[in-house]
């Protein structure tokens, strides 16, 4: 079993990330690879947690506690009754009256909570809606982005860092997949930067999940035209320039150069 990462393994990188992400299964010399080669597995799995952590669900958000409250008391109307027995004398009425408007404020107070929840039911339902088909169209890009028959990946390193920046020729689209990244601490994220000479451009900002991540990396330009790109940690919303600690750097020139890792297209 071979020890150490060839070119045929960096070569493999885009094919054994579509593995992971179930877009297709392993030919007969891939698998073949995968079984001898000690480096290519561990690749696997760091981009299968990195699949993991594809948003595809919104955040839970509970109902307030004292929507709980208020459809506990409409449903038991004896205990209301009894709460409002407890306060000072009103102005005597016929036990019809008192019942009957107070049948009536339980079902005003019972058709506005279920009317609060539905609005509420219904805004978690369009975020979740609206992030679904986000990530549906992120799942498309890199899928289209690995099958493309001039796409190049390049090695990027860092203290403890390990990442990828995958890029078709002449495009203005990369994928970034980073894996050991530190905790960026509170109030803090992850900004990628493209670097012409030396000039940063901030492209991206990105969050990371057990310290695995990936983002897309779009520039107004051809990526290949420029020099480096590197991850910094930044305040949240990100910075005009990199203020923080680089956690990630790689040059960009191979990309235009034979120095880059040509993949094959990668096909189901």
């Amino acid at each position: 079993m071979s020890k150490t990462r060839s070119t045929y393994c960096d070569s493999l990188q885009p094919r054994l990330a579509a593995y992971a992400l179930g877009e297709v299964q392993p030919d007969a010399d891939l698998a073949a690879h995968l079984a001898e080669c000690a480096t290519c597995p561990e690749d696997v799995r760091r981009y299968k947690q990195v699949a993991r952590i594809l948003p595809f669900a919104a955040p839970d958000v509970a109902p307030p506690p004292e929507l709980r409250a208020r459809i506990l008391a409409a449903a038991n109307p004896d205990a209301t009754a009894t709460a409002v027995s407890t306060k000072p004398p009103a102005p005597r009425r016929s036990a019809a009256s008192r019942r009957s408007w107070l049948l009536w404020g339980v079902a005003c107070a019972t058709l506005l909570a279920l009317l609060g929840w539905n609005v509420s039911l219904r805004s978690q339902l369009q975020t979740y809606s609206t992030q679904v088909a986000k990530n549906r169209d992120n799942w498309q890009t890199m899928t289209e982005l690995l099958n493309d028959p001039t796409v190049r990946s390049v090695a990027l390193t860092g203290d403890s860092v390990q990442g990828h920046i995958w890029v078709a020729q002449d495009g203005e689209v990369g994928c970034l997949v980073v894996q050991g990244l530190p905790e960026p601490g509170a109030d803090k994220v992850f900004q990628v930067w493209l670097r012409s000479g030396n000039q940063p451009v901030g492209v991206a900002t990105f969050e990371a999940r057990g310290g695995s991540a990936w983002t897309f990396i779009r520039a107004d330009q051809s990526i290949a035209e420029f020099d480096a790109i590197g991850v910094t940690i930044e305040p949240r919303g990100g910075s005009p320039t990199p203020t923080g600690q680089r956690v990630l750097f790689g040059t960009l020139e191979a990309l235009g150069s034979s120095q880059a890792s040509s993949v094959l297209p990668i096909t189901p």
